[in-house]
C-alpha cells in the first residue's frame, strides 16, 4: 500500500480536534491523501482524493479534490426518534395520529404530543475515501475507511420541543 491519509478535524466553531462530532452542530472535516515516494521507488502523485458516504444524509456535504476531500454539515438523522403528530387543530381523538421517524421527517405546523427518544449515547457514519495517485504514468486508486463518530446532545431535542410550531403557531 502506498497511498494513505490523514484527517486533522476542525469544527466550527473550532473545538478539540477529534473524529468525534456532536449532534446538530457543524462540523468541516478534511481528508487529504499522500502517497509515499523516493528511491529506490517509483515517482508518485496524488491526482484525486473522493468520499462517498455509506449512509447519506441531506444536511451533510462530501467534496472531492485534487489533493483532499472535505466532508462538511451538521447530523440530525442518525437516531431513530419517533415523533407522533395530528394535523393543526385535531387531537387524537378525532382523527388517527400518524408517527414518523427521525427527525427530517417531521412535519411543521402540527400537534405534536409524543416523541420516543432514541437514547442511544453515539452514532456512526461511514465513509470510503478513495485516494487515486499517478505511479509511472499509470494511475492507481487504493479505497480507506473514515469512521465519523456522532455524540447525542439530549439539549438539542428539548431546544426543537421548545421551538416546534404547534398548530402553526410556534406557541407551546
Amino acid at each position: 500500500m502506498a497511498a494513505s491519509i490523514s484527517f486533522p478535524i476542525s469544527t466550527t466553531p473550532p473545538e478539540p480536534p477529534a473524529t468525534i462530532v456532536v449532534r446538530g452542530e457543524s462540523f468541516e472535516v478534511e481528508i487529504t491523501g499522500s502517497v509515499v515516494s523516493g528511491p529506490p521507488g517509483p515517482v508518485r502523485e496524488v491526482v484525486r482524493v473522493e468520499g462517498v458516504a455509506r449512509d447519506p444524509e441531506d444536511t451533510v456535504e462530501v467534496i472531492d479534490g485534487p489533493k483532499s476531500v472535505i466532508i462538511q454539515g451538521q447530523y440530525f438523522d442518525p437516531w431513530a426518534d419517533e415523533f407522533t403528530v395530528v394535523p393543526a387543530g385535531e387531537s387524537d381523538k378525532t382523527v388517527e395520529p400518524e408517527t414518523v421517524t427521525f427527525l427530517s421527517n417531521l412535519p411543521e405546523a402540527q400537534n405534536l404530543f409524543s416523541l420516543n427518544q432514541d437514547l442511544s449515547d453515539t452514532k456512526t457514519r461511514l465513509y470510503d475515501i478513495t485516494v487515486t495517485y499517478t505511479e509511472n504514468n499509470e494511475e492507481i486508486s487504493e479505497t480507506f475507511l473514515f469512521t465519523h463518530t456522532i455524540e447525542q446532545d439530549f439539549d438539542a431535542i428539548k431546544e426543537l420541543m421548545a421551538n416546534y410550531k404547534y398548530n402553526g403557531t410556534g406557541a407551546l
